[in-house]
């Protein structure tokens, strides 16, 4: 359902150390920063999230009417619960109802396609936990604003599955949402099919099997000449390569991503960044909060895309924030206003939206989307094979501009983020800028940790970026 952090460590790359992360964040437990309100455990629902919830309700009970099965009464409490609007209690009886859905050896109506109809649900009820159902609305429909009707839509975080729905009249309208994370699961397929019929093409059950086949006997290959990925947990058992951990099932993910990507040519195609899938890449241009999937690889990013882009995040940016942060605005800046926002008493120097930074759910999510776009351009910078890689000026500039900005504000946007922080500290490194990387890194360290960034973690990339510093 979502990634986890874990993983991150130093290593040598082609004679360049950088900080490698295996997995991005997840979305539990946010910290806040000083003087916020805590999420709410109650809320009234507004009547297009009601209706969206009474919706998922009547699915439920269709997926099991056709596997000749009566919905669970755990989750008619469940749905009774969530339209209440008792956000604590609903996910109480969530998490106990997931010992179930998430044991795909166990049998019983949670085993089918009804636990992702939950998961969907329980999803908008986390995102109404962290913020006020117009803010909750409001940001559904700033995600979705770049999206054209009729296209396919690949989410990746919690808030990337779980909002986009409600803003839709019904499964498929004006969008199809297509989550990257569990197209492996074989439930998730199948509630794909259930949601949006023959309406896009999706994988058979052979075809879906033939993308574990085909990842299988690739890592295998690849295992054999030491040529795995950081963090893929590939082995040979009888000859055979078995695969295990989430770098393993991404892979895979991305194989099945491909293939609807492949076979359905005549829609348009966005995406929000779950775990980096390798193949999109040369793909994706930046797309207001979201990434635009092009039908064929882009030689070079427009210079167009790049100035479009800045305009909209820096706007963007003065309004959630308060906070102008333009090309000319240095890292030292950045790092000042982090500081006095995030672990400053009574945010002296916050002038923007009160309610965003209230709600660590959203200001978490920005800098994801940010961080996601600077990735693309430090991609084309540093990583790109030959025939995408900005070798020459004007663009090789413009790209590490344009990468440098949207890191730079991935990271006032939420300076605890691990993606923004490990992000942006390759970025610094491959560039040569040790310096700015410990400023980052001590930076963070002041900010009061998201749950899913351990103080020690921060602690440990401190010492080692000190190491890397040359003696004068």
């Amino acid at each position: 359902m979502k990634p986890s952090a874990a993983g991150w460590r130093v290593a040598a790359v082609t004679g360049v150390v950088v900080v490698v992360g295996v997995a991005f964040f997840c979305w539990r437990h946010p910290a806040r920063p000083a003087g916020t309100r805590p999420p709410s455990e109650h809320v009234t629902l507004p009547p297009p999230i009601k209706a969206y919830f009474r919706a998922k309700e009547r699915e439920a009970g269709e997926i099991v009417r056709r596997q000749n099965q009566e919905l669970d009464p755990a989750v008619e409490k469940y749905f009774t619960t969530i339209l209440a609007g008792d956000l604590g209690a609903a996910q109480t009886q969530f998490r106990a109802l997931s010992r179930q859905g998430q044991n795909q050896a166990a049998t019983g109506p949670l085993q089918g396609p009804v636990w992702q109809a939950l998961i969907d649900v329980q999803l908008a009820a986390d995102a109404l936990a962290g913020s006020d159902p117009d803010s909750v609305l409001a940001m559904a429909r700033a995600m979705t604003n770049s999206l054209t009707p009729g296209c396919i839509y690949f989410g990746g975080t919690d808030p990337g599955r779980g909002l986009p729905p409600l803003v839709c009249a019904a499964p498929g309208d004006p969008f199809f949402v297509v989550s990257q994370n569990p197209l492996a699961d074989s439930r998730y397929e199948e509630y794909l099919r259930g949601e949006y019929g023959s309406s896009i093409r999706l994988p058979t059950t052979n075809e879906v099997q033939q993308c574990f086949d085909d990842y299988t006997a690739d890592a295998g290959k690849r295992l054999a000449a030491n040529q795995l990925t950081p963090g893929e947990d590939v082995r040979m058992v009888d000859g055979k390569a078995t695969v295990s951990g989430q770098v393993g099932v991404m892979k895979i993910n991305a194989l099945i991503a491909k293939f609807i990507f492949d076979h359905n040519a005549d829609r348009e195609f966005f995406v929000e960044e779950s775990f980096p899938l390798d193949w999109m890449y040369p793909y994706l241009s930046p797309s207001g909060l979201l990434m635009r999937l092009n039908h064929q690889p882009l030689a070079e990013m427009p210079a167009e895309d790049l100035r479009r882009d800045a305009d909209f995040w820096t706007a963007e940016m003065a309004r959630k924030t308060g906070f102008k942060l333009t090309p000319a605005t240095s890292l030292g800046e950045v790092c000042d206003y982090a500081k006095s926002v995030f672990a400053g008493q009574g945010r002296s120097r916050f002038k923007g939206d009160a309610r965003f930074m209230d709600s660590a759910y959203q200001y978490k999510a920005w800098s994801k989307w940010r961080s996601s776009i600077a990735g693309i351009y430090a991609w084309r910078v540093m990583q790109a094979p030959p025939e995408y890689r900005a070798t020459k000026d004007p663009q090789r500039q413009e790209l590490t501009d344009a990468a440098d900005l949207a890191f730079r504000q991935a990271f006032a946007l939420c300076p605890s983020s691990p993606e923004a922080v490990y992000r942006y500290v390759n970025f610094l490194l491959q560039s040569g800028r040790v310096d700015d990387a410990i400023l980052l890194a001590k930076t963070c360290l002041a900010c009061p940790p998201l749950g899913d960034m351990q103080t020690s973690s921060i602690q440990d990339l401190v010492r080692q970026l000190g190491s890397f510093k040359k003696p004068h």
